[in-house]
C-alpha cells in the first residue's frame, strides 16, 4: 500500500508526528540512525534499529509474566498490560476442568470500567464453563447469558460490549471459538504460522461481541469456531488486538491477523521457549506509537503426546 500521505510533511514538525503516530516507519523526527537517516515525515530503512527499540514511556510498565503447566496437556504462559489507557479492560482466564484446559481473553470495547467488567465476567465465565463441558460453544453461550443479564440491569447508557475468544485443549483435539476481533495463530512443528481466527469482526462496528450476533450472510455463522487435531499445532497464541499495537493503523484496522504472520514467523519458531516468546511479544506490542492500547498475550505450548516426556 502506498504509504504517501496528502500533505508535504517535510517542514511541519506536528503533521510529521502525526503521519508517526498512523504508520510506524514514518519518522517523527529527523532519524538518529547513521544507517538510516530518515528526515521527519520521511520513511525508515526497514532495518532501522530505532523502530526496534521502544520509546521512553512516561512510566515504566513491566507485564507480570504467568505460567501454568497443567494437566500434562499444555504449559501457558500469559501476560497482560493496561498500556495507555485509563482502564484494564482486557481480561485472561485460565482453567482446568473436567473436560478440557480452557483459555479465554477477552476484550472490552472501550476505556471504561464497564467495558473491563463485561471482559471479565466473558472470560471468567467462558473458561469455566469451556473447562467442565469440554465444549467452548457452551462456554461462550453462557458468557452471553451472564454478560446479557449484567447489561439488562445496569443503568442507561452503562451498558457493556466485548469480544471473547476460548480456546479449549483436550486429547481428542483442539477447539476454538470466537466472536469479535481477539485474534488467534497456531504455530506448526516445522514453524508455520497459521492463523485461526478468520473472520476476524469488528466488535462494534460488524456488529459481532458476546451479545450481539452478526448476520449470517456478512461473515459467516456465528460464532466463529476452528477445530485442529491436538498435534497440528506445537504452540498456539491468543491474544487481545493490543499484540498487533505495532503495525500501521490501516492494517490494525485490516487483516491484523495476516498481517502479524511475518512478525509470528520470526518472533514464536517452535525452538524458542514460550516464555521468551511472550516477553518478545510484549516488547513489540509496547512499541506502538500513538494511542496505545491494552495488550493481553497468552502463548500455549502443547506437550507432545500429553505427557512431560
Amino acid at each position: 500500500m502506498d504509504r504517501d500521505l496528502p500533505y508535504d510533511l517535510e517542514d511541519h514538525a506536528a503533521l510529521a508526528e502525526d503521519a508517526a503516530a498512523v504508520d510506524p516507519l514514518r519518522a517523527a523526527t529527523d532519524c538518529p540512525a547513521p544507517e538510516c537517516g530518515a528526515p521527519a515525515g520521511g520513511l525508515h530503512q526497514p532495518d532501522c534499529q530505532t523502530l526496534w527499540t521502544s520509546p521512553e514511556p512516561d512510566h515504566e510498565e513491566i507485564p507480570e509474566m504467568i505460567t501454568h503447566t497443567l494437566t500434562n496437556l499444555a504449559r501457558i504462559h500469559h501476560a497482560s498490560v493496561i498500556g495507555g489507557r485509563y482502564t484494564q479492560a482486557d481480561h485472561i482466564s485460565v482453567c482446568d476442568g473436567a473436560r478440557a484446559l480452557a483459555v479465554a481473553v477477552a476484550d472490552g470495547a472501550g476505556d471504561d470500567s464497564d467495558a473491563a467488567e463485561c471482559a471479565q465476567i466473558a472470560a471468567q465465565v467462558g473458561a469455566a464453563v469451556a473447562a467442565s463441558t469440554g465444549d467452548p460453544t457452551m462456554g461462550l453461550g453462557s458468557a452471553d447469558t451472564y454478560v446479557g443479564d449484567r447489561n439488562h440491569y445496569a443503568p442507561e447508557l452503562q451498558e457493556g460490549i466485548t469480544t471473547a475468544t476460548i480456546l479449549t485443549i483436550a486429547t481428542t483435539g483442539l477447539r476454538l471459538v470466537w466472536v469479535g476481533d481477539s485474534p488467534g495463530w497456531g504455530v506448526t512443528a516445522a514453524g508455520e504460522v497459521v492463523g485461526l481466527t478468520v473472520p476476524s469482526c469488528h466488535p462494534c462496528q460488524t456488529p459481532c461481541n458476546v451479545a450481539e450476533p452478526h448476520r449470517e450472510a456478512h461473515n459467516g455463522p456465528w460464532p466463529h469456531i476452528r477445530a485442529a487435531d491436538f498435534d497440528s499445532f506445537t504452540r498456539v497464541i491468543v491474544a487481545s488486538d493490543g499484540v498487533t499495537a505495532h503495525l500501521p493503523l490501516w492494517e490494525r484496522v485490516g487483516d491484523h491477523v495476516a498481517a502479524m504472520l511475518p512478525t509470528l514467523a520470526q518472533v514464536a519458531e517452535p525452538r524458542l521457549d514460550g516464555e521468551h516468546v511472550l516477553a518478545r511479544l510484549m516488547e513489540i506490542a509496547a512499541q506502538g506509537r500513538g494511542r496505545q492500547d491494552n495488550t493481553t498475550i497468552a502463548v500455549v505450548d502443547l506437550i507432545p503426546n500429553g505427557s512431560d516426556a
